[in-house]
């Protein structure tokens, strides 16, 4: 035993003299690190792209188009809306079109708003809705908005207290906290529905930011198109989304969907 002891200690007593002489590079540590580090990142990267943005592998074949009866009775189903009659469609071509019809219809609410967008700015266009929206709430219209928590990454906490405080319900789509990464960390809400008292509605790729303001007239002004519809318009928001369902900004975000009369698939529009 005190053999065998003697040895390890030589053992040991060998390996610090050999770090000594041969200590590891700062350099080559960093260097270590760093490969780690971006190892790890690709890693997490492969795996959201794996669960979240996987590509369609096989192509799909449709044997019909908008005019055949097989289109409107497959579309209902997938949207969970569907097709009526008795509606009226306007397009609307460009912010100069469709942001003041828009706040036009928001002014004239008088019993809901329901509101849902992905990019939310402040400036010029920002500042008008939330005016014509605080007012509305505090008329005693409930006003329900749901944003998108990448979307409005530059939308200012004051901007959202000032709704807020004037009776205006918001939630946000996404984490709560910048540290809560998820999976579907790619799943957005990138809809833009706006509907008004369950008779008037709204949808398209406008956002409300000041880049959609004008007419296409030059490079920065984004040109779009906007769809205003009259009719059982309730029915865009028939059930709730997964967007709103899966929010987890505030503990009862489906709320959202609480006001039957704009929202409920059996109710009737509200009377004027």
């Amino acid at each position: 035993m005190p053999l065998l002891a003697k040895f390890r200690s030589l053992g040991r007593q060998e390996r610090s003299d050999t770090e000594r002489r041969n200590p590891v590079p700062k350099k080559n540590s960093k260097w270590i690190w760093l490969s780690i580090a971006l190892t790890v990142i690709a890693v997490l990267g492969f795996y959201f792209w794996k669960t979240s943005a996987r590509l369609l592998g096989e192509p799909i074949t449709v044997n019909y188009g908008p005019a055949d009866p097989p289109f409107i009775n497959a579309m209902g189903a997938l949207v969970g809306a569907e097709f009526t009659s008795g509606n009226s469609v306007e397009l609307q071509v460009n912010g100069d079109a469709f942001f003041p019809s828009m706040l036009d219809a928001i002014r004239r609410a008088k019993q809901t708003i329901t509101l849902e967008t992905y990019i939310w700015t402040p400036g010029h266009i920002s500042e008008q809705f939330i005016f014509t929206l605080m007012d509305r709430a505090r008329a005693g219209v409930k006003v329900h908005i749901l944003v998108d928590g990448m979307g409005t990454l530059k939308f200012k906490d004051d901007d959202r207290d000032r709704l807020q405080e004037a009776g205006v319900e918001i939630y946000k789509y996404g984490r709560q906290h910048w540290w809560e990464v998820k999976p579907n960390i790619n799943h957005r809400t990138h809809r833009k529905i706006l509907v008004v008292d369950g008779k008037v509605g709204f949808t398209g790729g406008m956002c409300i930011d000041d880049s959609w303001e004008g007419n296409a007239e030059n490079e920065k002004v984004w040109r779009e198109t906007q769809v205003r519809v009259e009719g059982v318009v309730r029915r865009m928001h028939r059930k709730p989304p997964a967007s709103v369902t899966s929010s987890r900004s505030r503990p009862r975000a489906n709320r959202l969907t609480s006001h039957r009369p704009i929202l409920s698939p059996t109710s009737s529009p509200p009377n004027p």
